[in-house]
């Protein structure tokens, strides 16, 4: 399977909206899934950038490092929101919380 049908074919999994698989975390069963619904700035990032922003969210070891990157997330989209004149409400909900609250951080 080429590389570019992944990436396709993951963003169709993240597009169905699912928040997660299940299980309580990775290597517990589960996976989180990023979406339209909710990873906020969805549709101010590339294919390419939502699979990066994907595999950066499962890399994080602790609750401290999922909120500094998120900050910074959050920050990129909101200026990508004013260049290209739109609103940016932010996140529907903290996904850290949420990543912790399903077993994923210590």
């Amino acid at each position: 399977m080429s590389p570019r049908l992944i990436v396709v074919a993951a963003t169709a999994i993240c597009a169905s909206g699912l928040a997660f698989a299940q299980g309580p975390g990775p290597g517990k069963g589960g996976m989180m899934q990023f979406g339209p619904n909710n990873a906020a700035g969805w549709s101010m990032m590339t294919t390419d950038e939502r699979t990066v922003h994907q595999n950066k969210m499962h890399s994080f070891k602790t609750l401290e490092e999922c909120k500094a990157y998120m900050a910074d997330h959050s920050k990129q989209m909101a200026e990508r929101a004013k260049e290209r004149k739109l609103t940016y409400a932010g996140p529907r909900e903290n996904a850290c919380e949420v990543m912790q609250s399903h077993g994923w951080f210590k």
